[in-house]
């Protein structure tokens, strides 16, 4: 940990490691800027959770400050969520629940926290990265084109791991959850205060001057956490168990085609349904059932896809054309003849461009 002082003796910054760094800034508040190196998203690899696990103990032992602000030095990205890489890299089960119980740690300390933090969400937010600003008392949000929130995981044969499936139905409501999550789909800025997802919205050129009125707002206490515009009819079914059955059961209906080949349906709906149950730990759920989807063939080979696409994205994987041979090419007359001799003596065409289908 490095700390840097201001030309008075005060402490103003301290680097805890190359991924986090604090600031403090007017009237207490103290700034946590994440920036993931030689990347360009902010990712949850072991580097960047070490850094947060001390940023919040030193927050923790700082129980007068009045509110902590997480902001990304990255353009167009919060979080981009965990490093793929490394959990398909994972070979057995119990490695599996040791890493996810380490995330969950790490949302419930920030979650237990005792004074208000904030999370600016300007561009993607997705994963954890989402559970880590559902970890957070608040969320703002800005409201440009790449401004997206999204819980994916279900996309690779997955659930959320680090709490989204238990906070997630608390902030929403139990019917927009289910329809984030079974679907891996994103929502605007928008659509994510109407839901209650954030709590303002912030112009698309984030300026200092609109923070600034959040953090005023927060720490004068003028700062109202959105509730959302759920329907009465979403309210009721909500609010009581008898309501939450049916929707639950309706969602099973939905998907009983498919669980089957994608087991992670069916696991979503159960942990999402125990985030309403007293006396059953839904993260213990949620955590043993991310460990045993991880090594199911779906969930593998949505993984392996994945990363090929991934690899095909780079540039130092492509296939140089001085590297592609000719290749003779015989005509369909000569095949259909089977005359060898007119096939050795074809044209031969050379490849001119080499794509992968689906490489993005």
């Amino acid at each position: 940990m490095i700390e840097l002082e201001d030309c008075k003796g005060g402490i103003m910054m301290t680097e805890i490691n190359a991924c986090v760094t604090l600031e403090q800034g007017d009237r207490g508040a103290l700034t946590v800027w994440l920036d993931t190196p030689q990347r360009s998203v902010n990712v949850f690899d072991a580097q960047m959770i070490e850094g947060l696990e001390q940023a919040v103990a030193h927050i923790a032992a700082l129980p007068k400050t009045p509110l902590v602000v997480f902001r990304s030095r990255k353009t167009d990205c919060f979080f981009a969520g965990a490093d793929v890489h490394a959990i398909a890299a994972m070979r057995d089960p119990q490695s599996v629940q040791a890493v996810i119980q380490r995330g969950q740690t790490l949302m419930q300390q920030l979650a237990d926290l005792p004074m208000p933090t904030l999370a600016v969400i300007d561009g993607i937010c997705m994963g954890g990265g989402l559970e880590f600003a559902m970890a957070c008392r608040y969320r703002v949000a800005t409201d440009g084109s790449k401004t997206k929130l999204s819980l994916p995981e279900i996309r690779l044969g997955l659930i959320p791991g680090w709490g989204g499936t238990q906070r997630l139905p608390k902030l929403v409501g139990l019917q927009q959850a289910l329809n984030m999550i079974l679907k891996g789909s994103s929502v605007t800025a928008g659509k994510a205060l109407r839901a209650g997802l954030v709590d303002r919205l912030l112009t698309s050129k984030l300026s200092g001057s609109q923070l600034e009125q959040c953090v005023a707002d927060i720490l004068d206490g003028r700062f109202a956490g959105s509730t959302g515009k759920t329907s009465w009819l979403g309210r009721l079914l909500t609010s009581n168990p008898l309501g939450r059955r049916v929707v639950l059961t309706m969602a099973r209906r939905t998907v009983a085609d498919q669980v089957r080949h994608y087991p992670a349906l069916e696991q979503a709906i159960t942990a999402i349904g125990m985030a309403y149950q007293r006396g059953h730990d839904g993260f213990s759920f949620e955590r043993e059932a991310f460990a045993k989807l991880l090594f199911t063939p779906t969930a593998q080979s949505l993984l392996g896809l994945f990363l090929q696409r991934d690899r095909a994205k780079k540039v130092d994987t492509w296939v140089s054309l001085t590297d592609i041979p000719t290749t003779s090419m015989p005509t369909t007359d000569a095949v259909a003849s089977g005359d060898a001799t007119s096939v050795a003596a074809v044209r031969s065409v050379a490849i001119q461009h080499l794509a992968v289908v689906g490489a993005g």
